[in-house]
């Protein structure tokens, strides 16, 4: 049987999917500048809020858990992975480029699609990048 959210329990998982997203939103801004700076904080707890209330209620499918800050910290450990995984391909893509042969060896790999809409996003901009 499908459970109904009352309209309470709609308002507490749409403010809690926004201060979510603001959180991340102002956690990357400040890992991108510097979180000392009192003007980066203003300017970084100003962006938050904006990005919060735009996109507040299209960022996360279900109100955040515990299992979204397991998802978050699987996507943290996965991402050096990644970026080793996109520096190598460039490398490589750069040596094909620069070989007089050229060569290349197309072929189509298949991958199972995980569960979640999340983890099937991250698959697919990770295959994007290498």
């Amino acid at each position: 049987m499908t459970r109904v959210a009352t309209p309470v329990e709609g308002r507490r998982g749409a403010l809690a999917r926004a201060v979510a997203t603001g959180a991340v939103a102002l956690a990357f801004y400040l890992a991108l500048g510097d979180p000392t700076d009192p003007f980066d904080l203003a300017t970084g707890l100003v962006s938050a809020v904006v990005v919060a209330g735009v996109l507040g209620r299209v960022t996360f499918e279900r109100s955040p858990s515990a299992r979204t800050l397991v998802t978050v910290a699987r996507a943290a450990a996965f991402l050096p992975r990644l970026l080793v995984a996109v520096v190598r391909a460039n490398l490589s893509l750069a040596a094909v480029v620069l070989d007089p042969r050229l060569p290349i060896d197309p072929a189509v790999v298949r991958l199972p699609a995980p569960a979640g809409a999340v983890e099937r996003a991250l698959l697919a901009n990770s295959v994007t990048l290498t």
